[in-house]
């Protein structure tokens, strides 16, 4: 499974950690939260021996990082402005915060590539969005039938698939594990990253995080990792084969959404 993590490095006082540092303080006193009491798997020694084992492995699977805890100027950061955004807290139905400050910079720079595990633009997000303004350039990275492990998000991709328009370009990931990662690519300098998909459980009920990074060096290597990726057109991953069963559930559930989609 590709997914994708960051690491933001404090410059000076004001930082985009101040704003996730506050939202977590947030989050753990909101009144849905409570502390979980449960047994360890391991004891504590196991668990330092595991800790320092993915270390290490962390450690050896990239040189640039094998130093950090030496000499932090070691490691490849790049100079960008970070801003952070998140939904609501203490809110069941939550105003979709997030989704309005991405529908925002899709307003301004109008070209824009969102890789996403599945697409349900259902007419809420639509609406927001503008995904049916015709002066937009939108792609759109996603898995296909043979790759996405989540059924039900991705039959409700399969549904909703026709109502990306002709300046949308629909791709689909057909390579080895399966796409994870949450990504907008905003003209040539400007990226969002965090855990935001593309449908409405993120948009109005889950507790989403994105971060906005200004830097066209970041969204450079942002644009070769996906370049690295194996995307095809969505017509050509319908091409794909996948086993049976996945197939059948995929229809049947398929079905399912084009039956409720007149009701949403």
């Amino acid at each position: 499974m590709y997914d994708l993590d960051f690491l933001i490095c404090r410059r000076g006082e004001k930082s985009a950690i101040n704003e996730y540092e506050a939202y977590y303080d947030k989050l753990i006193h909101a009144k849905p939260v409570r502390r979980v009491e449960t047994p360890l798997s391991h004891d504590e020694e196991t668990l330092h021996q595991l800790m320092a084992e993915a270390v290490e492995d962390v450690k050896a699977s990239r040189d640039e990082l094998s130093d950090y805890d030496k000499s932090p100027e070691n490691v490849p950061f790049h100079r960008a402005r970070v801003s952070f955004v998140h939904n609501q807290l203490n809110h069941v139905v939550k105003s979709p915060n997030v989704l309005k400050v991405l529908a925002a910079l899709s307003h301004v720079y109008q070209k824009f590539t969102w890789v996403t595990p599945y697409a349900v633009p259902y007419e809420p997000i639509r609406d927001i969005l503008s995904l049916n303004k015709d002066n937009q350039d939108i792609t759109i990275l996603t898995n296909s039938k043979k790759t996405s492990p989540n059924f039900p998000a991705f039959s409700a991709t399969l549904a909703y698939a026709p109502f990306f328009n002709e300046n949308s370009q629909l791709m689909s990931y057909i390579g080895d594990g399966s796409v994870h990662m949450k990504t907008i690519l905003y003209g040539d300098h400007v990226t969002a990253l965090g855990s935001f998909n593309l449908d409405p459980r993120s948009a109005f009920l889950n507790t989403e995080t994105m971060a906005i990074i200004d830097s066209k060096d970041f969204q450079k290597d942002m644009r070769e990792l996906l370049d690295s990726k194996d995307f095809v057109s969505w017509e050509e991953g319908k091409q794909v084969k996948a086993p049976l069963l996945k197939n059948i559930l995929l229809w049947t559930l398929r079905v399912f959404q084009s039956l409720i989609l007149p009701l949403v």
